[in-house]
């Protein structure tokens, strides 16, 4: 019988697109799950349980839904197409923390807003409260694995 490893590999070779997309949701749901199980516990100890409970799991759910399609997987394959970029990895962090993380970053504003029932000018409003600030800390505690890398291959 193949491993489990075996078994994903086969389906990233098969079936690339599906397979990241089913990881992607996996992971965003599960670690969403870890993130708002001690704000659920904390909630249904205080004698507010059961509804906001249930609602805080969907939400983690619809949340993982909405980080599932492998948008970055079409980002990073242009970026491999492009001559002058496979070639420099430092212009290809620069491109995705200039151009893809507030793409992305935009992306997640709008559809969380949309799955917690907000308007369009609500998510504006939340937009231009709170964009910039997301994005620049955002790169201060969570610089581009690219960055990492590039640096790690630096002599």
């Amino acid at each position: 019988m193949p491993s489990l490893a075996e078994l994903y590999a086969e389906a990233l070779r098969t079936r690339p697109l599906q397979t990241k997309a089913a990881i992607g949701f996996i992971g965003a749901a599960a670690s969403n799950i870890v993130a708002q199980a001690p704000k659920t516990q904390c909630t249904a100890q205080k004698g507010r349980g059961g509804t906001r409970g249930s609602f805080q799991w969907a939400i983690c759910f619809l949340f993982a839904l909405h980080n599932s399609p492998p948008l970055s997987h079409f980002w990073y394959a242009f970026l491999e197409r492009v001559p002058r970029l496979s070639k420099s990895p430092i212009l290809k962090v620069i491109l995705d923390n200039v151009i893809w993380r507030p793409f992305l970053l935009l992306y997640s504003f709008v559809c969380f807003g949309i799955l917690m029932g907000r308007t369009p000018k609500e998510i504006m409003a939340e937009l231009r409260a709170k964009f910039v600030s997301s994005y620049v800390t955002g790169n201060a505690r969570h610089p581009s694995p690219g960055t990492r890398s590039s640096c790690a291959a630096a002599p």
